[in-house]
């Protein structure tokens, strides 16, 4: 398995959003509502330019994503990291 974690670009957004949704549905069902899932296509465009955003990519194929926010002197705050379920836990 090859493992890259590589920047986002706009291209990618509708695969980020799909991926997050994956990623967040049991939240959604559980809970009613997460703001991870079901994003915009045009709210996930808007977090790639303005944040360092990173796809997680395994053997070719988006399968995560990891969203983090410069907050000024030295503090960044990660706004999300989420990897599709079927993915999860393989080491």
């Amino acid at each position: 398995m090859n493992i890259e974690i590589l920047p986002a670009v706009i291209e990618d957004a509708e695969k980020i959003r799909d991926v997050m949704s994956e990623a967040f549905y049991s939240d959604y069902i559980k809970y009613g509502y997460c703001p991870g899932y079901n994003q915009s296509i045009e709210r996930v465009e808007k977090n790639i330019i303005s944040s360092y955003a990173f796809k997680i990519v395994v053997d070719g194929e988006i399968v995560g994503y990891m969203r983090v926010v410069d907050e000024g002197e030295g503090c960044y705050w990660l706004g999300c990291l989420c990897v599709i379920p079927r993915v999860q836990n393989l080491g």
